[in-house]
């Protein structure tokens, strides 16, 4: 049996948490569209080399960055995930923590785009 929509945030997100870009990106559709908070910033990321690109500058400048899954809802094609963010900035040591929602669709078992919503 195929892991649901649930299972494959779960993963992605113990994924993000162990600093495992392989097993986040075997989550991912190879053409996956991203909209992190950073893409307020430099625009969304498209694809796995994209998706490095964001994961690069997010541990560089958060090394320490968790993700606290509080919820995951399953909505048919799309999770909605409530969870906080927290950690410190690399250079400044200032701690942060916040509320922020995930939203992910998914196809064919792979996430083929993610948003996140403060």
């Amino acid at each position: 049996m195929p892991p649901s929509n649930v299972d494959l945030s779960r993963r992605a997100f113990a994924a993000f948490n162990d600093r495992d870009l392989d097993a986040f990106l075997s989550v991912l559709a190879e053409d996956v569209e991203a909209s992190p908070m950073l893409a307020a910033v430099e625009g969304g990321y498209t694809g796995h080399e994209g998706v490095r690109r964001w994961w690069a500058t997010v541990n560089d400048a958060f090394p320490d960055i968790v993700a606290d899954v509080d919820e995951i809802e399953d909505r048919g094609d799309r999770t909605v995930t409530r969870m906080r963010l927290r950690g410190r900035g690399a250079e400044s040591a200032t701690p942060f923590d916040t509320a922020v929602v995930h939203e992910a669709e998914y196809r064919d078992g792979k996430c083929v785009a993610w948003r996140l919503y403060r």
